[in-house]
């Protein structure tokens, strides 16, 4: 096992171990000295762990291996109250997925859940370990009617009734279906017929995939999940280039810790050089071997570095500097732009158009300093350097959008948001607001405007 590249501060030692499953005995020694360390600054462990989103990880290994008392009063009640939010939400999700996925049963669909909510049962064994935004499916695409057909008994809807029903127009230029949300708004579907988008450019061997799926109970309810080997890739390619926080990282690293004897090593760096996703794939495991280092992933970036590069090569390179920049360059900031996009696709009053224009491009354009430092990866940046990364973050922010549905797709969109204002000016003095605004748009569906912020803001 290689070595850290840094020593590490008491804060990144629990922040980094909380986050490990099982941990070892050394490991809990580990934790516990730095829990009780005199220095720890438990400010800044509720900063990073809130920045990385691991508050219900850090809350329950404190209190079951100690140290739960040394957290002073303000920041263990911060850090409880995001747990038991993140508890609450999850249990109702488990309990949505239990009915959906009998109802699929009875249909005679098959299916294979995905990530958080399958890894919630086989990885961690505590369905509350994390926040997470839906249900992740890989299905087949033939059988997306009769998948409609059950979300729509079961109630569920999708805000994106344009193409909903209709998934053959999508299916080009994306892998899944618009999320559907339960009737209560508290549950949402990601219904995936690929691991990633067409327009990313790799080449996946989906029936190769689908012909290793493993059958398995969860929860007493038959399911099926993908391969080890292929949750590792899916896992790994998913992995955004900014939003790389330890609560994407620790599925990846504890998907290796307990199910390496399951990979087949070789065969899944063929699986990524196959499908051309070495960038990606490096990127994710550089990361997990900076808070992890493990031999299996150690092999694995000696044959596959020299193949990747571009965008997520250099990124990489930049956070794995050292775990202090690593637990503090992780951002979210592209979800408040995928908001600002959907709010004004939404749009149709053209008052309320333009506005969400700008919110866009303001989003693009002039993000926070913070997120600004982050999307370049310089998280304590020098005065010159937060200028220069003031400068440089728009065109990150439009590098990782691209990396994620291909450059010229970003540009065609780019110019369709001015057409699709320009179409809504003309159509403003003939329009009535009451019958285009957002709040129409929300009656239409039988919610309120804070109804759609609930959505996008679980969505994203």
């Amino acid at each position: 096992m290689t070595s850290p590249p840094e020593a590490n501060a008491p804060e990144e030692t629990l922040l980094i171990l909380s986050c490990l499953e099982p941990l070892t005995q050394e490991e809990i020694g580990r934790f516990v000295a730095a829990a009780n360390a005199p220095e720890v600054d438990w400010a800044l462990v509720q900063e990073l762990a809130s920045l990385n989103k691991i508050e219900p990880r850090l809350t329950r290994t404190l209190r079951r291996h100690g140290g739960w008392d040394r957290v002073p009063a303000p920041i263990a009640s911060a850090l409880e109250a995001v747990a038991e939010a993140v508890a609450v939400a999850n249990h109702r999700r488990v309990a949505r997925a239990e009915t959906l996925f009998a109802e699929f049963n009875a249909a005679s669909i098959k299916f294979c859940l995905l990530k958080g909510v399958l890894f919630a049962e086989t990885l961690y064994g505590d369905p509350t370990y994390k926040r997470m935004n839906d249900i992740d499916m890989l299905v087949h695409l033939d059988d997306a009617p009769r998948i409609l057909e059950v979300y729509q008994r079961l109630g569920y809807f999708s805000i994106a009734e344009r193409v909903a029903n209709r998934p053959e127009l999508n299916k080009k230029v994306s892998h899944h279906l618009p999320p559907f949300v339960s009737p209560t708004l508290d549950c949402l579907l990601g219904t995936q017929w690929g691991l990633k988008s067409p327009r990313a450019g790799l080449a996946i061997d989906y029936a190769a995939i689908w012909s290793r799926v493993e059958s398995v109970s969860w929860r007493g309810v038959a399911i099926h999940r993908l391969s080890s080997r292929d949750n590792l890739f899916h896992v790994c390619i998913h992995l955004g280039v900014f939003k790389s926080g330890l609560r994407d990282l620790m599925d990846i690293a504890n998907l290796v810790r307990q199910e390496t004897a399951q990979i087949d090593w070789p065969a899944f760096i063929g699986d990524v050089r196959r499908s051309g996703a070495q960038s990606l794939v490096v990127h994710a495991l550089s990361l997990v071997n900076c808070i992890d280092p493990r031999p299996e992933t150690a092999h694995v970036l000696a044959e596959l570095r020299p193949e990747a590069g571009g965008f997520y090569g250099t990124a990489a390179a930049k956070k794995t500097a050292s775990r202090a920049v690593l637990l503090r360059c992780c951002s979210g900031h592209l979800s408040n732009v995928e908001k600002g996009v959907s709010a004004f696709n939404v749009a149709r009053y053209f008052p309320e158009k333009v506005r969400f224009f700008g919110d866009f491009w303001s989003s693009v354009l002039f993000a926070p300093a913070a997120e600004c430092a982050r999307v370049t990866f310089q998280p304590e940046p020098t005065p010159a350097q937060a200028i220069a990364a003031r400068l440089v973050a728009p065109l990150q922010i439009l590098r990782a959008i691209g990396a994620e549905v291909g450059g010229g797709l970003v540009v065609l969109l780019l110019l369709k948001s001015v057409v699709d204002l320009g179409v809504s000016l003309v159509r403003w003095p003939f329009t009535a607001r009451a019958e285009n605004d957002l709040g129409a748009y929300a009656r239409s569906l039988g919610l309120t405007p804070a109804d759609l912020e609930r959505i996008k803001d679980n969505i994203y």
